[in-house]
């Protein structure tokens, strides 16, 4: 499956929020989130509960990780002239 490393950060960051993340559509605000974990749930390393202060950094430094990691190989692609 393509995005899968897009849908951990995301998923990393919604986490980092706390327990609650608001999502907004049609002008309406609710707290449902689909939590995009892209594998197995086995593998999902994030915080059952409301993470600490220093959990939240963590998460969104993984978060970042992921995005950059996308970024490189994306740009590989490219490269490689792969791209679509």
């Amino acid at each position: 499956m393509r995005g899968e490393l897009v849908m951990a950060a995301v998923a990393y960051a919604g986490t980092a929020i706390g327990e609650q993340v608001y999502v907004e559509r049609d002008g309406v605000t609710s707290k449902s989130f689909i939590d995009p974990w892209p594998w197995d749930e086995d593998d999902d390393k994030r915080p059952a509960c409301t993470p600490t202060h220093e959990q939240r950094v963590r998460l969104l430094e993984k978060a970042g990780a992921l995005i950059a990691a996308e970024i490189d190989r994306l740009l590989l692609e490219k490269a490689r002239g792969y791209a679509r």
